[in-house]
């Protein structure tokens, strides 16, 4: 856990300011992850397999780079992964 430590003459409505732009960033990422999700479920059923499938094909080297579509799913998932490791950020950090 990270503690952000508050001092201020007005540290209680310092750590509710803070508390809720912390909080509003953390629902901007759920809802960006939730979208991410949902692109990469349209792409799963599109092409009838799986982003992880994919990314083990981009990873050996076969991957069909021609389809430009592949190269956007590859990107929203790492986007994805991206997204869950900022919000995992968001997360740990408690205001004191």
């Amino acid at each position: 856990m990270t503690d952000l430590i508050v001092k201020s003459e007005h540290a209680e409505e310092v750590k509710s300011a803070v508390r809720s732009a912390l909080d509003s960033q953390q629902n901007a990422l759920r809802s960006s992850i939730e979208r991410t999700r949902r692109i990469l479920a349209s792409f799963e059923e599109k092409y009838g397999f799986k982003t992880v499938d994919l990314l083990a094909q981009e990873s050996d080297g076969t991957l069909n780079d021609d389809n430009l579509e592949f190269i956007e799913w590859i990107g929203e998932a790492r986007t994805l992964e991206h997204l869950k490791a900022e919000l995992e950020l968001f997360e740990d950090i408690n205001i004191c």
